[in-house]
């Protein structure tokens, strides 16, 4: 069965493959989505999103806790703003 690399879209050999979010990778492809970081991720490390590896950090200052602790702020200025009004 031939495979392709779902990061640079070449031929991925037995000898070189790492299987990971449904597909074969070449080991030296799977790496952290974010352009910035591009850590190479270790199998059963990374979190994905969307079928798209990201390395632990990047997943969670993009879609994680740290997301979540933005809106929450936001949350609460914007109450205390109505606060503030009456």
């Amino acid at each position: 069965m031939t495979s392709y690399c779902p990061a640079c879209g070449k031929l991925v050999y037995f000898a070189e493959k790492i299987f990971a979010l449904g597909a074969d990778w070449h080991k030296s492809c799977f790496k952290c989505t974010n352009k910035e970081c591009k850590k190479i991720l270790t199998l059963g490390k990374q979190v994905d999103k969307n079928q798209k590896p990201y390395c632990a950090h990047c997943y969670n200052v993009y879609f994680g806790r740290t997301q979540y602790k933005q809106q929450f702020v936001k949350i609460q200025d914007f109450a205390g703003e109505d606060t503030e009004e009456d």
